[in-house]
Formats: structure tokens, C-alpha cells, sequence
């Protein structure tokens, strides 16, 4: 994971949902970035807002703006043992 740009129009993954094991956390640096939730749900994302995407769920990232938006992507896990978290990466 790490820092994304989708240009005008860029849709990710091009076909299904994204899924990941861990959640993941979605910082908005510039422009406007929508999330698309499996069960419909449309977040929007504008710079300095942040998005928790919970470990299983499919989505979608798009960018239907004029300009590009850039955003820092974040998976974290839980210890299994402890519980606490052991990662963000």
C-alpha cells in the first residue's frame, strides 16, 4: 500500500472490489476520491478527510473530479494472540 494518484475519470480495481485481510485507512492529501462500498454505500473523500474500510469489505476507488487526487492508503492488522495492533504499513 501507500501513496495513490487516480487522474480524472481512473477508476480501481478497473473490474470487481478490492478486498483486503487487514483494514484500511484512506487519507485524502488533494483532490476528491469516492470509495464505493459492496453494498452500495458511495464515501466521498476530500483532502484532509480520512476513511476506514474494514478488513473483508470489496470497494471501489474513483476519482469523478476535474482534477487528480492523491491518496495515502494504510492496511493494518491486529496480533492475534494480543489483540492490539501490531502493524500499519
Amino acid at each position: 500500500m501507500g501513496i495513490i494518484t487516480l487522474q480524472p475519470g481512473e477508476k480501481r480495481p478497473l473490474a470487481g472490489y478490492a478486498r483486503h485481510e487487514q483494514d484500511e485507512y484512506s487519507y485524502v492529501i488533494s483532490g476528491e476520491a469516492h470509495t464505493i462500498l459492496e453494498d452500495g454505500q458511495d464515501l466521498v473523500g476530500k483532502a484532509g478527510q480520512a476513511q476506514l474500510i474494514e478488513a473483508g469489505e470489496g470497494h471501489i476507488n474513483y476519482n469523478d473530479g476535474l482534477e487528480q487526487a492523491v491518496v495515502d492508503l494504510d492496511a493494518c492488522g491486529k496480533d492475534k494472540i494480543k489483540g492490539e495492533l501490531s502493524f500499519c504499513k
